[in-house]
């Protein structure tokens, strides 16, 4: 899964870091991967603007818990007139986790190839971001909302990209 603008993203047919082609989804599982998409184009549309937009509708909708350590910082870099640009992009490749799944909580691992920065008002890079590429293993708690997955918590997650 590629982000390169701001509400785009393209599918890739297989998820070239592991040869594991989208056929091999569990068909369960689909709706936890799509709805999880639906949440990150919501989040890099939030994210890319400044000020950034992390209390719209469609936010609350996609990650109705505001006690989130991710929440706080994003409130932070906000009032710091900060926000992310998708210099290089970003690639996503989530996986549901299945031992921990259930009818309503389910776990997404996301190793992202992240070609993010962070700049401030003036467009000057904000430290520790730098140009290029870095893995990055992102963890999200995703809980079955009104017949929808909604992100209920997310954090770093080193083993995601092992």
């Amino acid at each position: 899964f590629f982000f390169k603008q701001k509400t785009a993203y393209e599918i890739k047919e297989c998820d070239w870091s592991s040869d594991v082609c989208s056929s091999d989804l569990h068909e369960r599982d689909r709706e936890v991967i799509e709805d999880w998409l639906r949440a990150m184009v919501v989040y890099y549309r939030g994210v890319t603007v400044d000020p950034m937009r992390i209390e719209s509708d469609e936010w609350a909708t996609w990650f109705p818990s505001r006690d989130m350590p991710m929440i706080d910082l994003l409130e932070q870099r906000r009032s710091n007139h900060q926000h992310l640009e998708l210099d290089a992009g970003m690639v996503l490749r989530p996986e549901v986790l299945g031992e921990q799944r259930s009818d309503t909580t389910a776990f997404v691992f996301n190793c992202e190839l992240d070609g993010t920065i962070i700049v401030d008002g003036s467009g000057a890079i904000v430290p520790p971001s730098f140009r290029g590429w870095m893995d990055d293993g992102m963890g999200y708690r995703m809980q079955l909302v009104d017949g929808a997955w909604r992100v209920m918590a997310i954090g770093s997650q080193d083993d995601a990209c092992a």
